[in-house]
């Protein structure tokens, strides 16, 4: 028995002895190619290290330079954008005074500062603009809008007109059965001298006006609907307008909403013949 557990035990320790030598001379190795990989690398970190900086130290002409300036100049939209561009080239002079580009360099730093005076222009009379509108002056607020005419795109001209507009011609929130009952029905030979005025003013210009209106038929080729006060037919009738609004195409192609109540924003005035109220809408909502 004793001999038959040594043969067994005997074989397995050598076994073992000879696996675990394996495990080290393998450990070893590993350790030797890591060691080789880690100082490939570094060989490579140093290479790329020096192909950067030659890299940069090649970009460190007056062509880069001014090349550089060009592409910074012609995508260049903001203020910032125009200062950084002529950074660049103010550089490209500075490093390099002799260069062939200097001449068209300049060119552009002078470009450059034409850029960068029309947009402080542009940012002192919108604060200016601003401050009048804020202020209710609007012939001042009319004059700055002037100034940046020239300046803006036509998009940014029109926003601006209808900011003022709106600003100096608030809608006076009302019903059609308040103006029907003020004007209507008045005559001028009736009418006071206050009202004789009020008469001329909505003929003339007309008074700008928000009032909720419930349509009950329309004529397109007048650009006509008819309009109540309330909803079911019921309270004071009036003419709208519609050509010129956003509503326009819209009620050109099918009727509107008879069981809805709409909202006009536009100017009243009075039919010269009769002196009975309409409206010449701007804006139909629903609201």
């Amino acid at each position: 028995m004793r001999t038959t557990m040594k043969n067994i035990i005997l074989p397995c320790l050598a076994l073992v002895l000879s696996l675990s030598g394996c495990g080290k001379q393998e450990i070893a190795q590993l350790r030797a190619e890591n060691k080789s990989l880690k100082n490939k690398i570094n060989v490579l970190v140093e290479e790329n290290t020096r192909l950067v900086e030659e890299n940069t130290r090649l970009k460190e002409t007056d062509q880069s330079y001014y090349e550089r300036g060009v592409e910074a100049y012609n995508t260049a939209v903001s203020k910032v954008d125009f200062f950084h561009a002529k950074d660049i080239f103010v550089q490209m002079t500075e490093k390099f005074p002799k260069s062939s580009y200097i001449q068209n360099a300049k060119e552009y730093i002078a470009k450059g500062r034409v850029k960068i005076q029309k947009f402080e222009a542009i940012e002192s009379n919108m604060e200016k603009f601003n401050s009048a509108l804020r202020s209710q002056n609007f012939d001042s607020a009319n004059l700055e809008l002037k100034k940046l005419k020239q300046l803006i795109s036509k998009d940014t001209y029109e926003e601006l007109t209808q900011r003022l507009y709106e600003k100096k011609n608030k809608p006076l929130d009302t019903t059609i059965n308040a103006l029907v009952s003020k004007f209507a029905k008045l005559k001028r030979a009736e009418a006071s001298k206050e009202n004789v005025n009020m008469f001329m003013a909505m003929i003339q210009t007309g008074m700008r006006v928000r009032v909720p209106a419930y349509f009950a038929s329309i004529d397109r080729n007048r650009g006509e609907l008819s309009a109540y006060s309330d909803g079911g037919l019921q309270g004071s009738r009036i003419d709208i307008y519609y050509r010129g609004t956003n509503m326009e195409n819209v009620f050109d192609q099918r009727d509107p909403d008879y069981g809805r109540g709409y909202l006009v924003t536009g100017m009243a005035r009075l039919y010269s013949q009769n002196y009975t109220l309409y409206i010449q809408a701007e804006k139909i909502e629903l609201p």
